[in-house]
C-alpha cells in the first residue's frame, strides 16, 4: 500500500467515526493518543503520538487533515528504548540500533487509527460503540491489539458490567494476546463496581498465577471491592499487602469502616493516623470518609490533635484526578445507610 493510500485509510477510519473532524472533535481524540504507551508493556511510544496529540490539542492551529495523517503515519514503537532524538553523541551506536528497531517495529497507521477511535468511544461512555469498532478491526487486515481490547474491557468495567468485561478479556486471550496489568486491573475494577469482591479476589489470584505483577491501581481496585461492601477486614488484608499504599488506598480502607454495619470508628481513626505517619496528604475525600466513619465532631478533634486545619484542608483540591473506581456508591442497604446518597469519594 502506498503512503498516500495508507494516509487516506487513517483519515477514513477517523472521519467515519467522528464525521469530518473539526478542531473540537480532534481534541476528543487527543487523550487517546497520549495513552498509547499502554498498548504493550514492552514497547515505548516515540514522538509520533505526541505530534498527533499536539495537532489535536492545538485547536485553531489544526491546519489540515493531511497534517494529522502525517503525524499518525510517524507512530512507531522502539522496544526497550526512547526516541533517538534524545540520544547523546556518545551513544550514537545505541541511537542507530534504536532507529533500526524503530523501523522494524513500525505499527501500521491503520492499526493506530482504529485503536484511537476504540479508546475514544470507550472513554466517552459508548462502550457498545467501542466494541463495534473492535469487531470492525478484527474483520480487517489489521487485527486488534492489547490496547484496543483493554479499552473495551475498561469501558464495560466502568459501567459495572463485570461479566462483559471478563468475556472480552477471555476473547483477548483467545486471540493469542497476552493480558497485562491494565487488563487485569480493569476486570477487577469491574468486579468491584458490581459488588463482587470474591470475583475481584479470584482475578487477582489468576493475575499472579500468570506472572503478571499487580501495581498500586490493582490493589486499590481490590481494596475498593471490599470497601463498597463494608468489609473492613478484607480491605485491611489487601492494604497490608501493599508495599507503598497511596492516598486512594487509605481512602478506600477508611470508606470500608464507614460502610460497615455497625461502622468501625476505631479502625478508621487508626488508618487516618497511619496515613499521616506515612507522609501522605489527606484529601477532601479522606475527610468525607473519616466523618462518615467516626462522626464530624470526633473527626474535628482528631485533625486538631494532628495539627491539621480541617477547614483549609477540605478546601484544598488535589492535583491528581480521581480514578473512575472512586466514584461509586457503597453497596449497602438503603435503610441501613446513614448517608445513602453519598458516593464513595
Amino acid at each position: 500500500m502506498s503512503t498516500a493510500a495508507r494516509q487516506a485509510s487513517v483519515i477514513n477510519v477517523i472521519t467515519t467515526a467522528c464525521g469530518h473532524p473539526s478542531p473540537l472533535q480532534l481534541q476528543r481524540v487527543a487523550p487517546a493518543a497520549k495513552r498509547f504507551r499502554s498498548m504493550a508493556p514492552d514497547r515505548q511510544l516515540t514522538d509520533g503520538a505526541y505530534h498527533l496529540s499536539d495537532y489535536s490539542n492545538s485547536g485553531t492551529s489544526v491546519r489540515s487533515i493531511a497534517g494529522l495523517s502525517e503525524s499518525v503515519s510517524q507512530l512507531s514503537w522502539a522496544p526497550g528504548g526512547t526516541s533517538p532524538s534524545h540520544s547523546s553523541s556518545a551513544g550514537s551506536e545505541t541511537a542507530k540500533h534504536r532507529r533500526r528497531a524503530r523501523k522494524a517495529a513500525r505499527v501500521p497507521p491503520e492499526e493506530v487509527s482504529y485503536s484511537v477511535v476504540i479508546e475514544s468511544y470507550s472513554r466517552k461512555g459508548d462502550v457498545r460503540g467501542a466494541a463495534g469498532w473492535l469487531e470492525e478491526m478484527a474483520s480487517s487486515p489489521f487485527k486488534p491489539n492489547v490496547f484496543s481490547f483493554n479499552a473495551v474491557i475498561a469501558g464495560f468495567a466502568r459501567k459495572a458490567q463485570a461479566v462483559e468485561a471478563a468475556e472480552w478479556f477471555d476473547r483477548m486471550v483467545a486471540e493469542g494476546l497476552e493480558p497485562n496489568v491494565i487488563s487485569y486491573t480493569a476486570v477487577i475494577d469491574g468486579c468491584a463496581k458490581a459488588g463482587d469482591a470474591d470475583g475481584a479476589a479470584r482475578w487477582f489470584d489468576d493475575m499472579l498465577e500468570r506472572g503478571v505483577a499487580p501495581n498500586t491501581l490493582t490493589y486499590n481496585a481490590v481494596i475498593n471491592s471490599c470497601a463498597r461492601l463494608g468489609d473492613v477486614d478484607g480491605a485491611l488484608k489487601w492494604l497490608h499487602q501493599m508495599h507503598s499504599p497511596d492516598e486512594i488506598s487509605y481512602n478506600s480502607a477508611i470508606n470500608s469502616c464507614a460502610n460497615a454495619r455497625p461502622p468501625r470508628p476505631e479502625e478508621a481513626e487508626s488508618l487516618f493516623r497511619a496515613m499521616k505517619t506515612a507522609g501522605l496528604q489527606p484529601t477532601a475525600s479522606t475527610f468525607t470518609a473519616l466523618e462518615r466513619a467516626i462522626g464530624e465532631q470526633r473527626s474535628s478533634v482528631l485533625c486538631s490533635s494532628l495539627g491539621i486545619d480541617l477547614r483549609r484542608a477540605k478546601n484544598t483540591k488535589s492535583k491528581r484526578s480521581p480514578p473512575e473506581h472512586r466514584h461509586v456508591r457503597p453497596l449497602i442497604r438503603e435503610e441501613d445507610s446513614i448517608e445513602s446518597h453519598t458516593e464513595i469519594p
